[in-house]
């Protein structure tokens, strides 16, 4: 079950509450899975990893709308854990004037996962380069091979 189901840390925490709740010891706090609930949906915004098909990937900020990120303005994720046993971070710059979505991976996952980034912003993908490489558009999901360090995303 660990460290492949990301859940896990949920239940656990569940069965903690349940089982060592003591109504004595009220005035000490303990985590419970409602608690840790908000934590994880915010985590499903910014990143969460797949592994559909034998090929593994990390959806990068899937839940993130255009009208979060101004125009200038990032958002990045920092030593994540992932089921991949490896920590993750990355950032997400938007550039209003230009129409682009820049992403670095800073802290990259093993290097057979791939990346998704599901652009959100404009009304489709113009062009995609990763590392310098252009690649093909495959609609609003942009596909970024494993080892990408560097992403630009253009929309219409």
């Amino acid at each position: 079950m660990y460290p492949h189901n990301p859940y896990f840390f949920s239940f656990f925490l569940s069965f903690f509450v349940f089982f060592f709740n003591d109504t004595a010891t009220t005035e000490i706090y303990t985590l419970s899975l409602h608690d840790a609930l908000p934590i994880l949906l915010l985590r499903d915004i910014l990143f969460f990893e797949a592994d559909e098909d034998n090929e593994p990937h990390i959806y990068i900020a899937p839940g993130v709308m255009p009208h979060w990120l101004g125009d200038g303005k990032s958002i990045s994720v920092s030593d994540a854990p992932t089921v991949f046993g490896s920590l993750f971070g990355y950032k997400l710059t938007h550039n209003q004037a230009a129409r682009s979505v820049e992403i670095q991976i800073l802290q990259p996952p093993p290097s057979h996962v791939s990346f998704i980034y599901p652009c959100r912003f404009g009304s489709g993908v113009s062009s995609v380069t990763a590392d310098g490489s252009s690649l093909a558009i495959t609609g609003n999901d942009v596909k970024l091979p494993a080892n990408t360090t560097q992403a630009t995303v253009r929309y219409l």
